[in-house]
């Protein structure tokens, strides 16, 4: 009994050491996926070899858990946008940017908000949250920065999913003006066929009472011709 309950235990623990293992692999290629994602978007942006390299040792340090579903290009867009601000981050305020903005889109994302109005909030939180990251450089970092953006990230989620969803219904809208312009120009064209069809009436019409002119005319010549023949006979009986 003894060594069944032994036998037990072993088989929990081992089955415990594998399921733990394998949750950090899954984790750590995760991580790594954004990682090279990240890389490769920072590669082909504006920032030099050595800025990339720098920030990427920076990146290394840092724990990207929860950042994996953002979209890297968007980031380093931000992280550029930051530097056109006169935001001067070094490696790790870059990185530590990277990571927070990152973090706050997959958030987004998984709330079912649209990559592209996802993609512009991370974007337009740099710019609005200006002071609160210069606030956050100055300081000694020791607040999540990911946390400090986490509202105003959100803000512009939402911002841009309402002009989004606005833009959409101005399409809507100019779809159905487009219907009604061809409604109204099937009208005009079934007007101008009924007017076609009053014109070839009335020149029928017309061209009724012309013959039936050109008929009485004829009639009443014939009736002259006749009454000329009997003129005609009358006098030969009289001589």
């Amino acid at each position: 009994m003894r060594k069944t309950i032994t036998i037990v235990l072993a088989l929990g623990i081992l089955l415990v050491s594998v399921s733990s293992v394998f949750a950090a692999g899954v984790q750590e290629t995760s991580e790594d996926a954004f990682i090279d994602r990240f890389k490769e978007a920072l590669e082909n942006s504006d920032f030099t070899e050595e800025e990339v390299e720098d920030i990427l040792e920076a990146a290394n340090d840092l724990s990207w858990e929860n950042a994996d579903g953002a979209d890297a290009e968007a980031i380093v867009q931000a992280l550029s946008l930051a530097r056109e601000e006169q935001l001067a981050l070094d490696a790790e305020g870059n990185a530590e940017l990277a990571l927070a903005l990152a973090q706050n889109a997959a958030r987004l994302e998984n709330e079912d908000y649209d990559e592209s109005a996802v993609s512009r909030a991370v974007r337009e939180a740099v710019r609005t949250q200006l002071q609160v990251i210069q606030a956050w450089k100055d300081s000694d970092r020791s607040e999540n920065l990911g946390e400090l953006l986490r509202s105003g990230v959100s803000n512009e989620a939402r911002k841009a999913a309402q002009e989004q969803e606005s833009g959409e219904d101005d399409d809507m809208d100019d779809v159905d003006d487009m219907d009604d312009m061809d409604d109204m120009d099937d009208m005009d064209d079934m007007d101008d066929d009924d007017d076609m069809g009053n014109m070839g009436d009335m020149d029928d019409e017309d061209d009724d009472d012309d013959d039936m002119g050109n008929m009485d005319d004829m009639d009443d010549d014939d009736d002259d011709d006749d009454m000329g023949n009997m003129d005609d006979m009358d006098d030969e009986d009289d001589e």
